[in-house]
């Protein structure tokens, strides 16, 4: 009982101070109470944290581990067991910071503690790939298994592994939509064909496709079409080729990650979420006088995002309510990419490629490479990015780490 007591004190006593180091109050003075020390951290492929220390005590009954989200001030209290040295945290988001504080229990019930350390997540991408790409009207993606990247231009699909090209529908072709199922399907215009054999398995009657998607649920595609001249219109097809809903003058932008619901936007600045089974608008909203470029799902679908005029809006679903962030305008937003986490964009601009936090409104890191960043994708895994940029499509890999900030 003494111990959880302890505990309780020390948790309430570092959440009134954060800035505190030292916990003379608690340590015994027992020569076997030396707390942790030699800290490092370690990260692994999907970006979990590895923390590892050197075990000097000798009378310790288990480890525990004081961790703190810093923005958020939650506190956890994680207990190991006898002669630990090193815990695996799996419930970290790259995008927040965290502090840690190592600890033994002792058999007379009196604790020790390391120092403070501050861990930060410090983005990172290399180039992995590139290849031509004379259009930007064509769509970029990354199959679900991340084996994969093709783009609209010339019907392209390369293999991520070799870094070469898989297979080729026609060379140069303008096909705009693209798009991998879950399965060996891939969206390309308005065909959908097997990857493996680049068969051709159905045609869906919408000619000139700019953009274009496959439902998470692979029931449905959704194609922003256009008459060749001024009109564009959205299309929401059933996997079979059935077509289910028709809007003129719109533009398709992505479904819902439940694929229960989609957006488009018409000529005019608004938006509007509908549902996919029956076409019923949910609701709309009003961006502003400006054309909309892109508009994403967060993956919870409570949010989307929205890249209009060169600003970036957040709506949310539920509550109705919409702002926009801070983000200089001068650097013309015009492709956005939720993180899977739901609290941080991928943002492709006319300079860089930008990592923003949403709760906090700050960038979190960016990549400058030579050229604007457009029509951005993301991997699965978030382990690959791409985007246009130039007459090239650029494919850029994850090498973050976690670091000890102090």
């Amino acid at each position: 009982m003494q111990k959880y007591i302890i505990v309780f004190c020390f948790l309430f006593f570092i959440s009134c101070n954060s800035n505190v180091n030292e916990t003379e109050d608690i340590i015994t003075d027992s020569t076997d109470s030396n707390p942790p020390s030699n800290i490092t951290t370690e990260t692994d492929s999907l970006n979990n944290l590895l923390i590892r220390w050197e075990d000097l005590a000798n009378d310790e009954v288990e480890y525990l581990i004081l961790k703190t989200n810093v923005a958020k001030s939650i506190l956890d209290t994680i207990y190991l067991p006898v002669n630990s040295v090193s815990y695996y945290d799996q419930d970290v988001y790259t995008q927040n910071i965290y502090e840690y504080l190592i600890g033994i229990s002792l058999s007379n019930g009196r604790m020790s503690f390391s120092d403070k350390i501050r861990v930060d997540y410090k983005f990172n991408w290399i180039n992995y790939m590139s290849f031509p790409s004379e259009s930007t009207n064509n769509d970029i993606s990354f199959s679900k298994n991340e084996k994969h990247i093709a783009s609209g231009y010339g019907g392209i699909v390369y293999s991520l592994f070799n870094r070469s090209i898989y297979f080729q529908l026609i060379p140069n072709a303008v096909y705009g939509a693209c798009s991998f199922g879950n399965g060996d399907t891939i969206l390309m215009g308005n065909k959908l064909y097997n990857i493996a054999n680049a068969a051709e398995l159905i045609k869906f009657n919408a000619p000139y496709t700019i953009t274009g998607k496959i439902s998470n649920d692979d029931n449905f595609v959704g194609l922003g079409t256009s008459d060749g001249m001024y009109s564009a219109s959205v299309k929401i097809f059933q996997i079979d080729g059935t077509l289910v809903h028709n809007y003129q003058y719109g533009f398709f932008f992505n479904f819902s990650n439940s694929s229960s619901s989609f957006v488009y936007s018409n000529a005019y600045g608004e938006i509007s979420h509908v549902n996919t089974l029956s076409g019923n608008v949910i609701s709309s909203i009003k961006v502003g006088d400006y054309y909309i470029n892109d508009a994403v799902f967060s993956s919870n679908d409570e949010k989307v995002a929205i890249a209009s005029g060169g600003k970036v809006y957040i709506w949310e679903l539920y509550s109705g309510d919409f702002y926009n962030l801070s983000i200089p305008s001068n650097i013309g937003v015009s492709s956005i990419e939720f993180g899977h986490h739901g609290e941080y964009l991928y943002l492709g601009t006319d300079q860089k490629l930008l990592l923003w936090d949403i709760e906090n409104n700050r960038e979190i890191n960016s990549l400058a490479d030579n050229g604007y960043k457009r029509d951005i994708e993301l991997s699965s895994s978030e382990k690959y990015i791409s985007c246009h940029s130039g007459d090239i499509i650029k494919v850029y890999e994850s090498k973050g780490e976690w670091e000890i900030i102090e």
